[in-house]
């Protein structure tokens, strides 16, 4: 994609994201998928930091609203560890897999292609590690 169109979504998704928490607070869940679609944006402009913090945010808003236990949190973990393990910080990223990885497996309803995922991701992380 291109930097001008990237930098115009992130701009644009911005703009919502404080237009919705002037209407509705910090933690409305409104707020998630206007914070999904802007994690997405900065991970496409390689802008890790801010797409851990979105994701961060996110994290917060769905283990108020759901538990801890839900498996949306599982995605999101496993976004995050993706975030940390692209700044090479690879201790917090297998914590965040392995949390991912210890909420799907108490799920009944399994979502293979993320449990998919997270097993990839910590594969290959241990391979890096080693």
């Amino acid at each position: 994609m291109n930097t001008v169109v990237v930098e115009d979504l992130i701009f644009s998704a911005e703009q919502r994201i404080s237009q919705a928490e002037i209407q509705h607070g910090f933690v409305h869940p409104e707020l998630l998928s206007e914070l999904q679609y802007l994690a997405r944006l900065y991970f496409s402009a390689c802008e890790f930091e801010k797409a851990r913090d979105a994701l961060w945010r996110i994290l917060d808003i769905q283990q108020d609203q759901l538990g801890t236990e839900d498996k949306s949190l599982a995605e999101t973990l496993y976004l995050l560890a993706q975030a940390y393990e692209s700044e090479q910080k690879i201790s917090l990223a297998e914590q965040l897999y392995l949390a991912a990885l210890s909420i799907l497996d108490k799920s009944e309803d399994r979502v293979m292609d993320l449990l998919d995922r997270v097993l990839i991701g910590l594969s290959l992380l241990n391979r890096k590690a080693a």
